[in-house]
């Protein structure tokens, strides 16, 4: 019985251990974890940007601005390596920041716009969906925009390969690749529609837009 006993208590005592064991890395995985989305340079000042060097960081910032999480909204961002995506790009929503390429590039984008059931004329696709932001010194490469849904009788969905509705200030940026957005009124490899007196200049396209209405373009209707 004693030996029963002893047994007994030797499985409980592996078994907490290992119980302990798996808790401590647990902890300092998530603690890792938290540590690798907070670990960017900078601070989103004009002064120290927030410096995006992989595509965790891209795809962090991205979903952290869709979020409306104040800390990275309306913030200075810069890309300090270039970045070959692997994953699929959410797109950015609306950017009211600045982001310098600083000369680097993102290469191989896969980004899919769908209309939505609703307000479809309001739909917009690209890397940034609408911009009132400053964007400059960027280059995306090899890019794949894909754009789905029937527009039916409703006007107006855009999509840019860098973005979708401009109302801030783009410079010097260059995008290659393929716009696909059969079913959309105003398609461009650049800015899909570009308001009123806003700025596109410098900018440069290369590949193929397919979209249905008259501004199927390279840059967009009025910078073409």
């Amino acid at each position: 019985m004693k030996s029963k006993k002893s047994c007994a208590s030797l499985i409980l005592a592996i078994m907490m251990t290992a119980t302990m064991t798996l808790s401590q890395f647990q902890s300092v995985f998530a603690l890792d974890t938290v540590t690798k989305q907070y670990d960017l340079e900078g601070d989103g000042s004009p002064a120290s940007p927030y410096i995006v060097e992989t595509q965790d960081d891209l795809l962090y910032i991205t979903e952290q601005i869709n979020e409306d999480n104040s800390a990275y909204v309306g913030k200075a961002y810069e890309l300090g390596n270039d970045i070959s995506m692997t994953q699929d790009f959410p797109m950015i929503d609306e950017f009211s920041g600045s982001f310098d390429g600083k000369g680097y590039m993102i290469e191989d984008l896969v980004m899919k716009g769908v209309l939505p059931d609703n307000d479809k004329g309001s739909y917009r696709a690209g890397f940034i969906r609408k911009n009132s932001g400053t964007v400059k010194n960027l280059t995306l490469k090899d890019i794949t925009l894909t754009c789905t849904g029937d527009n039916g009788t409703a006007g107006g969905p855009t999509a840019g390969g860098l973005v979708g509705e401009n109302n801030g200030t783009i410079e010097r940026c260059s995008v290659t690749g393929t716009i696909n957005a059969p079913s959309y009124e105003m398609a461009a490899g650049i800015v899909g529609k570009n308001g009123d007196q806003k700025v596109v200049s410098d900018c440069f396209f290369s590949g193929d837009v397919t979209a249905i209405g008259w501004r199927n373009c390279r840059l967009c209707k009025r910078n073409c």
